[in-house]
């Protein structure tokens, strides 16, 4: 406010008081000012000789000194630019060239020709910095030539040479700051010319501009000129600083050498340096760790990597500016090396962003993050974003180096693999070699980490052509260059090695196949160097874990075959479990190391095949020595397989809660955990609408997102370091104890009968684990390709009401499913852990085949139908390991019930991003349509629905309100209609309520389940959109022991390979339900309400009545009510939980 006071004041001055004249007698109030002014400059006291220049300004132009008048402004400009107040300062500088322009000083004849060009050229030079500093690049470099042009101008009337190499320099820096290296270096070749031709006396002006051309050469590649340029420095100037930055640039030089040990001396020599000097050195600290961070990245070591990146971001704070950008970009190599993809994604995406905002639209920093995001897309397989960023990179590549750069052979590099992998093998061998050629002119050495690279894949293009000796050729070749430049202990070396020992697999030479991979295992573990085939290592210490997991199951597979000599088929298979063994603790160590959710989730799509593979050997095992106690490790591998994401994350949150952590952090915790929760909620909601999204509003809330996942990051990082207790108990390996699982299923039900019936869906085989009395069995049966499609089927044909498929259907799942094991099954009670797909049906409609032999039922008679809903109660849950490892009530519930139900009576306007209908579709299916149907059924039905409005549910008042009849007055509360909204439920101590049961319409997303949803009433006041979202959910602290569903879909989601359904039921049991009840599918609400309400009467009548038998006898008393015998009525409906 006072800068812009001062502004406004200065003007009003200034008005109009070009035209006056007057007597120069009148100048010593100006000249006073002016001295005044200066004096305050020499004490670099700037504010105060700011407020004098303001002054002194007018007074020289109201008496005719314009030159003086332009020297005051001149004066303002660069004290407002030295404060970094950028816009005043352009101010400032284009009034000083208006005045020249308007006056006409440098107007050819004019007396003041001279010292206006003079201006003009300190002028342009000035305003050149400025812009530049605003990131407005092209123009900087406009102005910046301009004002050598103007120079040269001022030069033939009156030689200035140091103000001339003044504006080559300058000239020089912003070429260099908008990513023109080659132009940059030949202007500042111009400037130390100038100043070594007239022999200046300033050697550290001297120093520092050859130090800069040092380090611009080592950008452009030319390391030689680049080392040339620092022994130059040296002979200017032993000052100790520019000895620490002589340091850092010949490190860096070092690293793109492939010297990395190298490197990292030189990098640490500096840090020690800037270190005596930290709080002035904070840049140069920044860059030292993150440059020994870089290095160690390329030695292998990214734990090590991590730690100086991390440092190095600390440094610079949330700082968005272009070093802290590097930061990030190469925080996200490293997370990438470990295989934490999202994470690394995360990182990588903020650094491209501030790079967009803050750097040149040719960058090549910007090519250089755009490949590295284009290499982490390509590991995730996402092979069209990939070439996107790849093709991005190359463009920009293209117009600020030259072909012949690193840059530019790197984007080819990848481009090479990239091409490989989507089968233009042509296109991938022409782009390796172009990578080949730039290499080796621009390293000037074969034996360089690239060069090795470069042979390992087109040795793998080699192997894709079944070219074996070429293949292994070039795999030896990039072996021999790595060892030699690395060292024998670096992934590349294994990863090599791997490659081999894949190629003499397929060459059908399985011994030598098992000697690389044993090669690649001693590469991998420092201080492994056992070269038996059959010994492993301790996985404490990996180098990269995500590799090592690949040998491990190569390694594995080939003693399936038993190819080592002299030993026995059962010891082979023996030493193959305990490589799959070792494999699954590899497993749980990485995802427990992993930050980001989605990298989880995909290293659970990755490793399916593995534990199958376990799951097939251990019976193996079994049938070969008639030993059934490897049904148990069989088990084990099948456990494990299952929602390993959802017990880490509940593992942490028990943790929290047992840990000793203060309140204070706790309370912070969650508030940074609700934030990024709303924040994701508000980024995919608008990144959902494509092309109409608000592309300003996006890049705002990535910015938020990343500030706040960052923040609560380190918050984490504090905590596991700070308590190690919350470490050890987030962290511990879960270990399915059998004995203790018989007692929980027994406890779990009292002195019922109970038997656990666990499915494990592999590629070619479904195997079915039992545990009762009857003690452990597993059984393997073929599946047949129409598996995936015969459960889609039936649950069409039950949503559509088509009797004849789900009669046909019914049957055929059940001889699959449950009759190969039913004489296993001891008493009625089933625990059903399903498997992927399995988790979108309820097994109660399936059709006992056995009793319909014995008589004859007409597909419509649904009450006489022997569904297995008469023959057994069945319960779910996701994972054994959450029943064995439920926390307990950390307090008792003071509240027995609480109900939602919004009613919407007035067909309330309905602000979903999505249509939602609350109808069922009447689109017809035929039963060729039953195989394709999509999980979420009701999609087809948003399709057909009027977007705006969501149907009445009047069933449901009178369903919370019946319920609630049943619970004391005292202990009950219920929002209706109006008042349930989702500020109400979100403004609740909800842990202090037993049963909480929402009445309302509910969808699901099965693209981005984060986005499915319980709708609220919305109340037009209300900060909150009137949705309850699952990523909403996990925010919430519940004690619930049951949280009931009663809306249309709830039990669906996103079904994940190795994790089960992510969805609406599974935030809960994570927030802190111990069971949730949900439906399938959409059902009618008074059915709902028939349902539900006898649902609560049950357990009312026997409070030690299980839930999932108090659902069984509701289903029942549906199924003989003629109007709602149907299946689509009552098996929608399922129990899923941690107790039940």
């Amino acid at each position: 406010m006072k800068l812009k006071l001062l502004l406004f004041l200065w003007v009003v001055l200034c008005l109009d008081v070009y035209g006056q004249e007057v007597k120069p007698n009148k100048l010593d109030r100006a000249y006073h000012l002016y001295y005044k002014a200066l004096h305050f400059q020499n004490k670099q006291r700037t504010d105060s000789a700011n407020t004098y220049f303001l002054q002194a300004a007018p007074e020289f132009a109201k008496r005719g000194r314009y030159t003086l008048h332009a020297v005051c402004l001149s004066n303002l400009a660069k004290n407002y630019f030295e404060k970094g107040n950028y816009e005043p300062a352009k101010f400032f500088i284009d009034s000083v060239l208006a005045t020249i322009e308007r006056r006409k000083l440098a107007k050819v004849g004019m007396s003041m020709r001279p010292l206006a060009l003079d201006l003009s050229a300190d002028a342009y030079l000035w305003k050149s910095k400025i812009v530049e500093k605003l990131h407005l690049y092209d123009l900087a470099m406009q102005y910046a030539n301009k004002a050598v042009a103007l120079r040269l101008q001022v030069d033939k009337s009156k030689p200035s040479w140091k103000k001339l190499a003044d504006a080559y320099l300058n000239e020089g820096k912003i070429l260099l700051a908008s990513g023109y290296y080659y132009q940059a270096a030949e202007s500042m070749d111009r400037t130390l010319k100038i100043l070594q031709k007239n022999k200046s006396k300033d050697v550290v002006t001297l120093a520092s501009i050859i130090q800069t051309l040092a380090d611009n050469y080592q950008k452009i590649g030319d390391y030689e000129k680049a080392l040339e340029y620092l022994r130059k420095a040296t002979q200017y100037s032993k000052d100790s600083a520019m000895i620490a930055l002589n340091w850092h640039i010949t490190g860096l030089i070092a690293d793109a050498k492939g010297e990395y040990d190298s490197a990292t001396v030189y990098q640490e020599k500096a840090l020690n340096f800037w270190r005596k000097d930290s709080l002035n050195n904070l840049s140069h600290i920044a860059k030292a760790n993150l440059n020994i961070g870089i290095s160690k990245q390329k030695s292998g070591l990214f734990d090590a990597a991590l730690e100086y990146e991390q440092k190095a971001l600390q440094t610079l704070e949330d700082i968005p500016s272009e070093q802290y950008a590097s930061v990030l970009d190469h925080l996200g190599v490293t997370y990438a090396s470990k295989g934490d993809i999202d994470q690394a994604i995360h990182y990588q995406e903020k650094a491209l962003a501030i790079r967009q905002e803050k750097l040149h639209t040719h960058h090549p920093e910007k090519a250089e993050n755009l490949l590295h995001l284009g290499d982490t897309h390509f590991t995730k397989k996402e092979y069209e974003k990939a070439k996107k960023y790849y093709e991005e990179a190359l463009n920009i590549a293209q117009k600020s180096l030259k072909e012949n750069h690193p840059t530019t052979a790197s984007i080819y590099s990848s481009l090479g693999s990239l091409f490989k992998e989507i089968g233009q093998d042509s296109l991938a061998k022409e782009h390796l070699l172009k990578a080949l050629a730039i290499y080796s002119n621009v390293l000037k050495s074969k034996e360089h980490p690239y060069i090795g690279k470069i042979y390992s894949q087109l040795g793998a293009l080699a192997q894709k052509a079944h070219n074996w000796e070429l293949a292994i050729d070039y795999t030896l070749k990039s072996i021999k260059v790595y060892e030699k430049v690395l060292g024998k202990k670096h992934p590349a070396v294994a990863e090599d090695y791997y490659h081999l020992a894949r190629i003499r697999e397929q060459m059908n030479q399985d011994m030598e196949a098992l000697h690389y991979l044993q090669k690649a295992m001693t590469a991998l573990i420092p201080d492994f160097e056992d070269t038996n085939f059959l010994a492993l290592p301790s996985i404490e210490k990996t180098l990269s874990e995500p590799l090592l997991l690949k040998v491990l199951d190569s390694k594995a597979r080939l003693l399936k075959k038993c190819a080592v000599p002299n030993e026995t088929k059962v010891n082979c298979l023996n030493h193959a479990l305990a490589h799959y063994e070792l494999a699954t603790d590899l497993i749980e160590k990485m995802r427990n190391s992993y930050k980001s959710e989605g990298s989880k989730i995909l290293l659970a799509e990755y490793t399916v095949p593995i534990y199958e593979e376990g799951i097939k050997l251990c019976l193996q095992l079994s049938n070969m020595l008639n030993d059934k106690r490897f049904y148990q490790e069989a088990f084990i591998f099948s456990e494990k397989s299952k929602a390993g994401v959802l017990r880490s994350a509940i593992a942490d949150v028990q943790a929290r809660k047992i840990a000793g952590i203060p309140d204070s952090l706790l309370s912070k915790e969650y508030e940074l955990r609700e934030e990024l929760h709303r924040l994701d909620k508000a980024l995919t909601k608008e990144e959902v609408s494509k092309e109409s999204a608000d592309k300003h509003k996006v890049k705002t809330l990535k910015a938020k997102i990343f500030e706040y996942k960052t923040k609560y990051d380190q918050l984490i990082a504090h905590l596991e370091k700070t308590y190690p207790k919350y470490y050890d108990l987030k962290y511990k390996v879960s270990d399915v104890d059998f004995h203790e699982l018989e007692n929980t299923l027994k406890k779990d039900k009292k002195k019922e009968k109970l038997t656990l019936v666990e499915y494990f869906v592999g590629n070619e085989s479904i195997y079915i684990f039992t545990l009762s009395e009857k003690g452990y069995h597993v059984t393997q049966l073929t599946k047949e390709p129409t598996f995936e499609k015969d459960l889609r089927a039936f649950r069409g044909s039950l949503y559509y009401k088509l009797e004849k498929p789900a009669y046909d259907y019914g049957i055929k799942l059940y001889r699959k499913l449950i009759e190969p094991i039913e004489n296993l099954i001891v008493g009625k009670n089933l625990l059903i852990i399903p498997d992927a797909v399995l988790g979108i049906v309820s097994l109660e409609a399936l059709i006992d085949a056995k009793k319909l032999e014995k008589k004859n039922i007409a597909i419509d008679n649904f009450a006489e139908m022997p569904y297995l809903l008469k023959k057994y109660n069945f319960a779910y849950s996701y994972s054994s390991l959450l029943l064995l490892n439920k926390s307990e009530q950390t307090q008792t519930p003071q509240h027995d019930y609480l109900a939602f139900a919004p009613i919407f009576k007035n067909r309330t306007r309905n602000l979903l991003a999505t249509p939602m209908s609350a109808k069922k579709s009447t689109k017809q299916v035929s039963e060729s349509d039953l195989e394709v149907l999509p999980i979420d059924l009701n999609e087809n039905a948003r399709r057909d629905y009027q977007e705006e409005f969501l149907n009445p549910l009047p069933a449901t008042e009178q369903e919370v309100d019946e319920i609630a009849q049943l619970f004391d007055k005292n202990k009950r509360e219920i929002f209706k209609g109006e008042k349930a909204t989702e500020g109400a439920l979100k403004r609740l101590d909800l842990k202090d309520y037993r049963y909480i049961h929402f009445a309302t319409h509910g969808f699901v997303n099965t693209q981005n389940p984060a986005l499915s949803g319980i709708i609220l009433y919305k109340q037009n006041n209300d900060k909150e959109d009137g949705i309850l979202h699952s990523s909403e959910v996990y925010n919430l602290q519940l004690n619930a022991d049951l949280v009931v569903l009663s809306a249309c879909e709830t039990g669906l989601g996103k079904v994940i390979k190795g994790e089960g359904i992510v969805g609406l039921a599974r935030s809960f049991l994570y927030a802190g339900a111990k069971n949730i009840m949900v439906s399938l599918w959409k059902v009618t609400d008074t059915a709902t309400k028939e349902l539900v309400v006898d649902f609560y009467t049950q357990l009312s009548r026997n409070r030690k009545m299980s839930k999932s038998e108090a659902l069984r006898r509701s289903k029942l008393r549906l199924l003989k009510d003629k109007k709602y015998a149907m299946p689509y009525y009552w098996n929608g409906f399922v129990m899923i939980g941690n107790s039940l």
